[in-house]
């Protein structure tokens, strides 16, 4: 099952995908004409991603990457059980954070407007590789972080919107390691 880390930005990360064949949809005699290779190599180049970590079961080998740019998820996610911050990127304290700071330290003239999607059926696994999975015992951990950084109204605010908000998206998923 995927994982990912916990930066959600897509515009700045985007997911590549690995083709294993060129799509028939792609009817064209140019376009079928390139190997799945050029096409994530193309994807690749295009984009030119700091780091590159394969969800699922990719063989990057054959394609025009550094080793030293290829990152496995668990480098990704090292130190999270202990102190709560990725190897790599922005952790769930500076998003709920920054969110704060944003959406909830001062009154709002309009109310929040919040999505909760459904993941599950033929895209979860898509869905939990962008929108990201958390245990339990690491949203006790930001919680308890959380309540010695911030005051009790606003920690109770805290709650409301963004706990809500940013960690309902999520599974609560413990068989995850």
């Amino acid at each position: 099952m995927p994982k990912t880390n916990f930066r959600k930005n897509s515009d700045s990360r985007p997911i590549i995908p690995f083709y294993r064949r060129t799509p028939k949809s792609w009817g064209d005699e140019i376009t079928r004409s390139v190997s799945s290779r050029d096409i994530v190599d193309g994807y690749i180049k295009a984009f030119d991603p700091d780091y590159i970590v394969p969800i699922g079961d990719i063989k990057l080998d054959g394609l025009m990457i550094n080793e030293d740019r290829i990152i496995k998820y668990g480098d990704l996610i090292a130190g999270v059980k202990e102190d709560g911050t990725p190897g790599y990127g922005i952790g769930m304290f500076e998003i709920l954070r920054y969110f704060y700071n944003k959406e909830v330290k001062f009154v709002r003239n309009e109310p929040l407007r919040t999505v909760f999607p459904n993941i599950g059926g033929r895209y979860k696994e898509f869905c939990l590789a962008s929108l990201g999975c958390y245990q339990r015992a690491l949203m006790l951990m930001w919680w308890k972080t959380l309540m010695a950084q911030y005051t009790f109204s606003g920690l109770l605010y805290l709650l409301i919107a963004t706990w809500i908000i940013c960690l309902r998206i999520t599974y609560f998923q413990d068989d995850y390691q």
